[in-house]
């Protein structure tokens, strides 16, 4: 990406700047007033937000406040990539779609839902799958990528194009009533494949039609990737950068864990030859 990277260690963020930016119109000075009377925010966080790509894989019940957020914030480009529909039973958690939106494509479905929030908002939507054919010149278009998906095989492809391509990664999952989420920056800190090195099993844990979603617990976490976006987007904060949050929602804990690359592991150069039949990217988290 090249516009921000995590604090350094004196603890300052180092922010690269690569050209001027977007001017904030009287219309973006009054819809994103709140932002930038922020503390350490302030106008040129606003303008970089403005001026990035971001790329949401996965618009289902962590693509919901994912994207509702982001267009909010007044990120410039959004571009939405889920091959699934929407089903009465996702509304339940997917909170972007509505009933009407049943059968239709969810990348359809939230690119007007994201339109209806910011009608300046550019987003493309995209009713496709993410494949080794597909995801290096997705990503590599992008300034920060977003994994919301609900299958191990297309979380590691992300990432292995995100490290691949040097593209910032934020990465959620849900389970029941549990959560997790970190930021995957190559060059800055560990990758997926640092925190967790094979690919598990299709069927090590159970689905959302088999096991159930807490509705609540996918907004937090999606919200939660929204910032760590934001936050790299923009310079300011520190990312979850080497850090997995684990979130409890039932019973009401946080905590949040360390890791480390694995001096071991050799770099992803390159993506496999052939894609897993499981991998796809569809969304009934």
């Amino acid at each position: 990406m090249g516009e921000a990277i995590p604090r350094a260690a004196s603890g300052h963020n180092v922010v690269t700047d690569l050209g001027p930016r977007s001017l904030l119109t009287d219309r973006d000075l009054t819809r994103y007033a709140r932002h930038i009377v922020l503390p350490g925010f302030g106008q040129e966080a606003q303008r970089r937000l403005q001026d990035s790509r971001v790329l949401v894989v996965g618009a289902g019940g962590l693509g919901s406040p994912v994207l509702l957020y982001l267009s909010a914030a007044g990120v410039g480009h959004l571009t939405i990539l889920d091959d699934d529909v929407v089903d009465e039973s996702n509304l339940q958690r997917q909170v972007i779609h509505r009933q009407a939106d049943v059968g239709r494509p969810k990348a359809l479905s939230a690119k007007d839902a994201a339109q209806r929030l910011d009608p300046h908002l550019l987003v493309e939507a995209i009713v496709a799958r993410l494949g080794t054919d597909n995801a290096l010149d997705l990503v590599k278009g992008h300034d920060v990528i977003l994994d919301c998906t609900d299958n191990f095989a297309t979380r590691y492809l992300a990432c292995d194009a995100a490290e691949i391509t040097g593209t910032p990664l934020a990465w959620g999952t849900i389970l029941q009533y549990q959560g997790q989420l970190s930021v995957f920056w190559p060059g800055h800190g560990p990758m997926l494949r640092d925190l967790f090195p094979e690919v598990p099993a299709g069927d090590s844990v159970p689905s959302a039609a088999a096991g159930g979603t807490f509705g609540p617990v996918v907004g937090q976490v999606g919200s939660m990737m929204a910032a760590e976006a934001v936050k790299v987007l923009t310079g300011i904060g520190t990312p979850a950068v080497g850090k997995l949050i684990v979130i409890d929602a039932l019973g009401v804990g946080t905590r949040t864990l360390s890791f480390t690359p694995d001096p071991d592991r050799a770099s992803v150069t390159q993506l496999p030859a052939a894609e897993s039949p499981t991998a796809t990217s569809g969304t009934d988290l």
